[in-house]
């Protein structure tokens, strides 16, 4: 039986004795990757439910949307927003979710709510991700719940890019590969 948890995928027994975290193959289906497909549907399914909490950066062309969970600390997040223009310019809209490293009871997360909660949360990331401090907020958000989703996926690090098929490529990619992957999955 598949069981899906807060922690993600695993398989038990029918007696419940064991329980399995990994994948199955279907070898019928020349090993198709049954958990992965299991995960692409929930992944896709629930990102759904962030559709207004979300932070984006939109692509005046847009050809691509991409899904990032991101930590404003992150160094490879960082880097790669830092380079936003460069995605914005190949028509890659960036969306971004909240996953806070350090978890719900840092310093991290309470940055993060600031960065969502306030005026302009474009800025806010922009800043925070330059090192910047930005004030302090607080607002009605869904932080806790877009880590949570991100833990149930399989979310380890950021950045970790949900790709539109609901693939996923954990790291910092440049740009150019980062279209090159999007038109190879599309």
């Amino acid at each position: 039986l598949q069981l899906t948890t807060e922690r993600g995928l695993f398989y038990v027994s029918d007696s419940g004795q064991y329980l399995l975290r990994g994948n199955v193959y279907n070898l019928d289906q020349g090993l198709r990757n049954e958990t992965e497909v299991a995960m692409t549907a929930m992944r896709l399914d629930g990102l759904k439910a962030f559709d207004d909490s979300i932070i984006e950066f939109k692509a005046e062309n847009e050809k691509y949307i991409v899904n990032i969970f991101t930590d404003i600390t992150c160094g490879y997040c960082r880097k790669l927003h830092a380079e936003i223009k460069d995605y914005l310019d190949l028509g890659i809209t960036v969306r971004y979710l909240a996953f806070p490293r350090g978890g719900l009871n840092s310093k991290g997360y309470s940055d993060m709510v600031s960065v969502w909660c306030a005026a302009d949360p474009n800025a806010a990331m922009t800043a925070a991700k330059l090192g910047d401090t930005v004030d302090n907020a607080k607002c009605s958000n869904q932080i806790a719940e877009q880590y949570r989703f991100g833990q149930k996926i399989g979310v380890t690090g950021t950045p970790n890019i949900i790709m539109p098929n609901g693939t996923v490529i954990p790291g910092y990619q440049p740009a150019n590969v980062l279209e090159q992957a999007l038109k190879e999955n599309s």
